[in-house]
Formats: structure tokens, C-alpha cells, sequence
């Protein structure tokens, strides 16, 4: 028996699947030769369209006054498709002489571009101190006339210069028999890519690509560009993420028009705002397919740091298409064409974009699906112009896939993804803020008196209603509709708020109970001791009967408050063990302080359930080191010890609470990242159908123990029943 050695045979239709496969689309194709002129060292590239209308005329032409190449370069590079030296260029930290860029090619495949363009390509190029190069190819007779790569020779020429003459150097090639019929939308569409190649807010690599139509049929007319569009904006966002941290300033700049009304309407609060801030622990989620192949929503704490992606920056305009705000723009139209071709979030890395991130159809941060689930709070791509920037040298775990077409798909890919949707989440909740503002200004009547109230919520609503009636004396024609108006939204409301409290706590309840049978059944099948599982069934019993708490007593009766909070600690105790968080029952050494509550005990404990799951998620998110006893992370919840005031208070050891409790308790409005806003809003609505308030006072109005200096809530009750 014998053993012989072979070797691979490339058939030459190889480089026909190279052009075609690796190489997208034609836009990509001439962006690719555009990153090879970055990579060559030259300052700048200027693409030129020449009679793109006349088949047998058209050519396309991309030069660049780079390094350029001599004849060893062709021979033992640029013929050598998978040459890594470009790899092993950015591996060493070895950077270009003039512009010190690390080179962004890595693949060697980016030649085949050509190929993806047109038939016939001769490419021209001088290096100094080398004669000029041509290289002549026909692809077609290449590809079709050869049945092995070893077979298909290369025309290549040596002569004195005579394109780059006078010491020049770069690149010129010259691509015809184009495969492709250019229409004015491709035109404009390749127009807004490769002027988009270089970050607009990253100058310092220098490099710029100017774009030449011959004949000039005016295809590029009127297009405006990044800068143009930039005046527009009213949400401004910079941020940078450094291992764990996130920092950011975001700005809210109205235009003259809005400030104009605002002016004669400030009950409504609008003006320019500015926010900077620092966040220590960046959390985003993620869904992830359990053993038992359900999707489960799961908190990821990003630190850059271990998946070799290095600090990322970025800044994100984002614009208003309400239709009240559109028409207030200098040049609506245009804008909104920019937004609709333009719009979206590029990545850029040593000032180069990563292809094809922010095209038309790239979601790749999925802000379109998100923005169908809550319309009203989140960003899409057509309201949004913005770059994400990456070091080259620190984000090497990002490889750029052999197609162009983004990062593949790594670990660290889906790390640098969540951590940019982070930061974007961080950008929507400021900017709901200066959103709801803006929608409460255009509900007022265009003819309303500089006074008009504004109105926010069922309550006040009706109140204004009260106060115009009184104001008019029309109290005898109109009071019994507006108290009919008033006693059936009452009953609307408490309907409503009784079906969704249990909801509410019973999702808490729900979660731990899927844990709690989980880990019953490993226990059994782990021979875990006897005695061992059998506490764990007991608390397991202790739960669903603490959970009935949500689901019985609809009626109003009086029940004590410290009955109350005893039976939402325990519905909520699982999760304190699990985040490692100690509770603090002060109702237990003061019983005097007990006062008695009438009312829905369900709603009640849903809605207290439900401010402690706040205070758990933000001591989660920004507890740092412990203390010397472990105790860092806690919660005290008690009475007011105040005579004059029945409540209970919440305190903890988390962030605190930066906004007014004006804005917190609207609807939709979270600042954690998989927040839907109705937690608190359902608080507020329950406490109010219980003639109470819920309250967000500062430290120090209450006689709280002082090792609790993060938020404190209070849960008012304005009817004593002692």
C-alpha cells in the first residue's frame, strides 16, 4: 500500500466566486477600493464616474496619491489572494510613515472588488524610487479561458512614469465593461457612503474622498450632508464606555420656533437642558434559551475590559418627526430624505467605518424592533444620525467578516453590542423626558390664553374641569355630569388597578416559584439529604401561601400596615437572598407606630412589592465594595414615626432618585433598561384610590436609621382608620 502527496488545483473560476460572493454589492465593492487608498497611506481618494450613462464608454476610476507599489510588491502581495501582511502589519503595531494608521485591510481579498465592478481593470501604480507598474486583467477571458489559477497569466508592464510623473507616487485604476447599470438613487446612495467612509467627528487620521461625475448630470444636487443635517438636531449625545463605566453628557437644544411657544407657556417646563453623568456598572439583557429551549431575558453586566474590545466613544444626533415639530425645520423635506437614506448608527474604527453598520436594512442594534414595541419612548434609525468609534489597536477580538458586512459574530461582537445598546438606552431616557415635555406643549390649543393649564393625567384633568365650572359659576348646570364623569372614572380606575396589582406581584411571585421547583427537582435528583429538601418544600408551600395575599381580600377592609409590609417581604424574600440583600422590618420594634389601613390588600401589597423590586434592581446595579460587616447592600421599610402622618417608608442603600417625582410617576417612563414605566405609575394610581400619595421626599425629613442614605419612598395614607 502506497501514500502519495497532492496539492489543491484552484480552478480559475475561483476568482469569479471570490468577486461575486465575498464582495456584497457594488457600493460595497467601490467602498472596499476606498479603504485600500486609507491603507496605502494616502491623504485622500477621489472616485470618478465617467460616462456611466454610455455602456461602451462607462469606466470607473478610483485613484489615490499613497505609497504605491513596485514590481516585488505585485508579484509576491497583490497576486497572492490571503496575503496576511496587512494582518501581521496591525499584529505588530507597525504603522504607516506618513498618517501612522494601522492598516484596516486584513483579508487580501479586497482586490476582487474590481472584479465585482466590471470586466477589464488596468491598474497604474509608482512607489518611489520604482519605475511604474501596469497590471492589465480581463477578467472574463481570465476565468473563461483558464481551467486552473496556474494556468491564468497576469499582463503586468514596467515603464517610465507617465501618470505619476514628478516624483508622484499613489494608485490609479480604471475599471470598464461594467456589470452594473448605475441609476441616479445608486449614485446618491454610493455618494452618501463613501463620504461617510471617514468619521465626521475624527479628523485626526485625515483622510477624505472626493467624488467626480463626468459628464455632471446633476445626481448629486442638493443632498445634504452630515454637517448640514447636524444644525437640525435637537438631542445631543456623547458618550464613552471604559471597562465597566459609562460616561455621558446629553444635551436638549430646542429650535427657536419651540422656544418661542414655550415662552408663553411655562407651566409646561421646557427649556434647553443639559445632563452629565457617570454610571459605574453598565447592565444590558439579553434573551437566551433556557434547558428547557424558553426564552429567558437575562441582566449582563458589560465590562470591556476582558473581551479585548478596549474604551469605545461615540456621539448620537437624533431628531423630531412629530408631525408638530416636523414642518418647525428650515428644510423639512430635505431633512426628512437625509434621515430616511442617512439615518442609522455607523461604527468607525481609527476614523474608518466598518462597512456596512447604519446602511438602509443594517438594524444591527435593533432600534427599529424596538421602537414598534414602545413607539412613544425609544429611538429608531430614521431619528437618529450617529457614529460608534473603536481603537484599532485595543479591539482586536472584533475581526471584520471576509464579505464586509459588519464584525463577525464573536463573543465579543455580542459584548461591544450590548454595551452600545447600554449607552443608547441611557440616551432615550433622557431624552423622554424633554419628549414629554414637548408633546404637553403641542396639546395646547394654537389659540389657547398664555395661562392654559397643562394637563397631565385623569386627576388633574378633572380638576381643571372643577376649577373652570367654579370659575364660570356654572356649578349648578354642570356639577352633577362632571361628578358622574369623576365617580365612574373612579371606578373604572380602581377595576382596572384591582386586575393589575395581582399581575403585578404575582410576576415576582411566579419567578421565584419556577426557581424554587427547579431547584427542588435537582435537589431529588442530586440525593440531596432528606431533611434538606423537605425545608426546601416547606418554603416552597410558605410562598404560594403567601401569594394568596395577591389574590384575596378584593374588598376594602382595615388590616394593619404592619401586616402589609410583613406579607410583601415575604412574597419578596427570595430575591433578597438571591441578590445577597438584607431587609429590615422597622415595624417590628415599633409596634406603636402600627396604624391601621382601609382598603385593598392586594393592591397594596402589589404596589409596596413593587417599589421594594425597584430598590433590589438599583442597589443591584451600583452597590460597589461591601462594608466591613457585609451589609452595604439593604433596605429599611417602616412607619414614619411621625404622628401627624400615616406612612410607610422605604429606604435603601442604592443611587437614590434623580428625577422629579413629577416625571417618575408617568407612564412609560424607566430609567432601568428593560424598563416599561408602569410600576410606579400603578403605585401612584393605587395610592391615590386610596385618598393617599405616594411621595419621594428627600433624607432627612424622616427619622430613618443613617446608614440609608440612597432613595426614600413614602407611602402616604390620607385616611386614618384608628
Amino acid at each position: 500500500m502506497s501514500t502519495e502527496k497532492f496539492v489543491f488545483r484552484p480552478r480559475a473560476r475561483l476568482l469569479q466566486l471570490l468577486g461575486d460572493q465575498l464582495i456584497g454589492d457594488p457600493r460595497a465593492a467601490v467602498f472596499e477600493l476606498v479603504k485600500n487608498a486609507y491603507d496605502a497611506d494616502s491623504p485622500s481618494a477621489e472616485v470618478r464616474f465617467i460616462s456611466i450613462e454610455d455602456p461602451s464608454q462607462a469606466r470607473i476610476l478610483v485613484e489615490d496619491s499613497g505609497q504605491g507599489m513596485d514590481l516585488a510588491t505585485i508579484k509576491e502581495i497583490w497576486l497572492e489572494p490571503g496575503a496576511d501582511h496587512r494582518e501581521l502589519q496591525r499584529i505588530k503595531g507597525q504603522r504607516s510613515e506618513k498618517f501612522h494608521r494601522l492598516p484596516i485591510g486584513e483579508k487580501g481579498v479586497g482586490r476582487f472588488a474590481s472584479h465585482k465592478l466590471g470586466r477589464s481593470i488596468e491598474m497604474v501604480t509608482k512607489r518611489e524610487g520604482h519605475s511604474e507598474i501596469i497590471v492589465r486583467i480581463d477578467w472574463d477571458t481570465l476565468i473563461e479561458g483558464h481551467r486552473y489559477l496556474s494556468d491564468a497569466g497576469i499582463e503586468i508592464e514596467e515603464r517610465s512614469p507617465k501618470v505619476f510623473k514628478g516624483g508622484r507616487t499613489g494608485t490609479l485604476i480604471t475599471i470598464s465593461g461594467l456589470r452594473h447599470k448605475w441609476t441616479r438613487g445608486d449614485i446618491r446612495r454610493l455618494y452618501r457612503s463613501i463620504n461617510s467612509i471617514s468619521s465626521p467627528y475624527d479628523r485626526k487620521h485625515g483622510f477624505t474622498v472626493n467624488f467626480v461625475m463626468k459628464p455632471d448630470k446633476g445626481w448629486t444636487d442638493g443632498l445634504l450632508s452630515a454637517e448640514d443635517a447636524a444644525v437640525l438636531a435637537m438631542f445631543f449625545y456623547e458618550f464613552t464606555i471604559t471597562g465597566e463605566k459609562l460616561t455621558y453628557k446629553y444635551e436638549f437644544r430646542p429650535l427657536p420656533a419651540i422656544l418661542n411657544k414655550a415662552d408663553r407657556q411655562p407651566a409646561v417646563g421646557l427649556q434647553p437642558r443639559i445632563v452629565e453623568k457617570s454610571i459605574a456598572t453598565l447592565e444590558y439583557f439579553t434573551m437566551e434559551r433556557n434547558s428547557e429551549g424558553k426564552k429567558t431575558k437575562r441582566a449582563i453586566k458589560a465590562d470591556l475590559t476582558g473581551f479585548g474590545i478596549g474604551p469605545i466613544s461615540g456621539n448620537i444626533l437624533a431628531f423630531d418627526r412629530d408631525r408638530e415639530i416636523l414642518p418647525l425645520y428650515p428644510d423639512q423635506t430635505g431633512l426628512a430624505e437625509f434621515l430616511d437614506q442617512n439615518g442609522g448608527i455607523r461604527v468607525y474604527r481609527d476614523g474608518i467605518r466598518v462597512y456596512n453598520y447604519g446602511e438602509q436594512g443594517n438594524d444591527w442594534l435593533g432600534l427599529d424592533e424596538r421602537r414598534v414595541q414602545v413607539p412613544k419612548r425609544r429611538l429608531s434609525n430614521n431619528i437618529v444620525l450617529g457614529e460608534v468609534r473603536l481603537q484599532l489597536e485595543s479591539s482586536t477580538a472584533l475581526v471584520e467578516k471576509t464579505n464586509r458586512e459588519g464584525f463577525v459574530e464573536n463573543t465579543a461582537q455580542h459584548e461591544f453590542r450590548g454595551a452600545v445598546l447600554a449607552a443608547i438606552i441611557q440616551f432615550e431616557k433622557e431624552r423622554s423626558i424633554d419628549k414629554d415635555k414637548l408633546r404637553a406643549l403641542y396639546e395646547i390649543p394654537a389659540d389657547a390664553p398664555d395661562n392654559f393649564p397643562v394637563i397631565r393625567g385623569p386627576e388633574q384633568a378633572i380638576s381643571v374641569l372643577w376649577d373652570k365650572v367654579t370659575e364660570r359659576g356654572w356649578q349648578k348646570e354642570l356639577s352633577p355630569y362632571i361628578e358622574k364623569v369623576e365617580s365612574t372614572y373612579a371606578e373604572v380606575r380602581d377595576t382596572l388597578l384591582e386586575a393589575a396589582g395581582p399581575g403585578l406581584g404575582l410576576s415576582v411571585v411566579f419567578h421565584e416559584l419556577d426557581r424554587g421547583v427547579r431547584d427542588l427537582a435537582r435537589a431529588i435528583d442530586g440525593n440531596t439529604d432528606p431533611s434538606q429538601v423537605s425545608s426546601m418544600a416547606r418554603h416552597l408551600v410558605e410562598l404560594m401561601q403567601g401569594a394568596s395575599y395577591f389574590v384575596r381580600g378584593a374588598s376594602r377592609k382595615a388590616f394593619s400596615a404592619a401586616e402589609l409590609v410583613h406579607h410583601a417581604i415575604f412574597s419578596i424574600s427570595p430575591r433578597l437572598q438571591y441578590h445577597g440583600i438584607q431587609i429590615t422590618d422597622g415595624f417590628v420594634n415599633s409596634p406603636g407606630a402600627d396604624f391601621k389601613i382601609k382598603g385593598s390588600r392586594r393592591m397594596l401589597i402589589a404596589s409596596l412589592v413593587n417599589v421594594l423590586d425597584n430598590a433590589i434592581y438599583w442597589i443591584k446595579v451600583s452597590s460597589g465594595e461591601l462594608d466591613e460587616a457585609g451589609k452595604s447592600r439593604r433596605i429599611w421599610i417602616g412607619p414614619s414615626g411621625d404622628a401627624n402622618v400615616d406612612a410607610i417608608l422605604i429606604a435603601d442603600t442604592g443611587p437614590g432618585i434623580e428625577d422629579g417625582a413629577e416625571i417618575i410617576v408617568r407612564p412609560f417612563f424607566s430609567r432601568k433598561d428593560d424598563g416599561m414605566g408602569m410600576g410606579l405609575y400603578f403605585v401612584n394610581m393605587t395610592m391615590q384610590s386610596h385618598s393617599g400619595r405616594l411621595e419621594f421626599p428627600s433624607i432627612g425629613d424622616y427619622d430613618i436609621p443613617a446608614a440609608y442614605t440612597g432613595a426614600l419612598v413614602a407611602m402616604v395614607f390620607g385616611e386614618k382608620a384608628r
